[in-house]
């Protein structure tokens, strides 16, 4: 399983229902810079002569050890990336995962859509 570098475990948004299209809104306005269009990778035009995108990974399909058969395990294992955020390993090109729970950048109710 990936895990974020930063500890903690999962927040409130897990005991919550979701809107699919508060969600996608959301996506657009926080993740989509840096995860691409629908999560399908390709953001970040600006950097797009540094390999970033060993460090920024596309979300669809789910990289190998977030996806799971199970969505709530899915869910939770990307709530601990939305909640607390990560500093990837080895040469990130000063990107990081925002802690959207952690800075209450996102409510919980915002990070369960």
């Amino acid at each position: 399983m990936v895990q974020p570098s930063v500890p903690g475990g999962p927040g409130e948004a897990l005991g919550l229902a979701g809107d699919v299209a508060s969600g996608a809104r959301l996506f657009a306005t926080n993740c989509q810079v840096c995860h691409g269009v629908g999560g399908k990778g390709g953001g970040l035009p600006s950097t797009a002569d540094l390999d970033v995108w060993q460090v920024v990974p596309a979300l669809v399909p789910l990289p190998e050890g977030l996806a799971d058969s199970d969505a709530k395990v899915v869910a939770e294992r990307m709530d601990l990336f939305i909640e607390h955020g990560s500093v990837p390993a080895g040469d990130t090109h000063g990107m990081v995962m925002l802690p959207f729970g952690d800075n209450q950048i996102l409510t919980p109710q915002e990070m369960r859509t």
